[in-house]
């Protein structure tokens, strides 16, 4: 397991859950951003 994970819900009709994982800060609040307030970024 990478040490930041972005957890982001899809914007159709399901709405379901996903989450990708990243080695770093940076990359996690890059992909964290471009969801438009449709996730959450954890240090685990």
């Amino acid at each position: 397991m990478k040490p930041f994970r972005v957890r982001f819900w899809h914007q159709d009709e399901d709405g379901r859950e996903e989450h990708m994982e990243f080695n770093s800060l940076e990359q996690a609040k890059e992909f964290y951003h471009s969801m438009d307030g449709m996730a959450e970024l954890k240090e685990e």
